[in-house]
């Protein structure tokens, strides 16, 4: 779940089979607020699973969702990490 709050806008791009933004929840490799792998970011209002961190993430991002999105044409990106339940 969103809330709908922008936390970053950041620059990234569309390579042909991923999306490829700058990370900006950068961090010591033993804290809580990195990023992982499998993690669930609203990018411009889609939900898109992280499938790589570096200083980049990387998302694989399916057909309809292109067709469905501007994904593929932007190049700065509003991102918000999902709700934390519990």
């Amino acid at each position: 779940m969103f809330t709908g709050i922008i936390q970053h806008v950041c620059k990234g791009y569309f390579d042909g089979k991923r999306l490829i933004i700058e990370n900006p929840w950068r961090c010591p490799k033993d804290s809580s607020q990195c990023i992982v792998i499998g993690e669930s970011i609203s990018v411009n209002g889609a939900c898109l699973t992280v499938v790589k961190v570096d200083e980049n993430l990387h998302f694989d991002v399916g057909v309809e969702t292109l067709n469905k999105t501007n994904l593929r044409f932007e190049k700065y990106f509003n991102l918000e990490r999902a709700l934390r339940v519990g």
